[in-house]
């Protein structure tokens, strides 16, 4: 079962499984030359690498590749943001001259009873 639905990713199960067919007639034929000496050796080594390293063929295979696309890009999209929104928060803060941090900090600490708190720290 997929993540997504068809409808919305636009995949075609018929369509699939005709390219899993044509490529394992593909596969075959190409086979068949490779045995009757059509292709070098080195040919013949990077059409067997070609075939490992290529997008997955069938039904299945090609869902499985949806699904990890979509996962990948969900996954990327979030740091993404979260990477923005902190760029964000940054930019706030830089933006404000430390002073005025200091000065707002003492304010609160004021405000919030750090004077009383002093008074009873500090001996007589």
């Amino acid at each position: 079962m997929s993540l997504l639905p068809d409808w919305l990713t636009g995949f075609d199960a018929e369509n699939a499984e005709s390219a899993a067919a044509a490529d394992a007639k593909l596969r075959a034929m190409n086979q068949a030359r490779i045995d009757e000496g059509f292709y070098t050796p080195v040919q013949a080594a990077q059409i067997k690498k070609n075939y490992e390293t290529q997008f997955a063929f069938g039904v299945d295979a090609q869902r499985a590749d949806i699904d990890k696309t979509f996962t990948d890009a969900v996954k990327d999209n979030t740091r993404g943001f979260n990477k923005g929104i902190w760029d964000i928060i940054k930019t706030l803060l830089s933006a404000v001259p430390l002073s005025v941090w200091i000065i707002a900090g003492l304010v609160v600490f004021f405000m919030f009873g750090g004077l009383a708190q002093l008074k009873k720290l500090l001996p007589k």
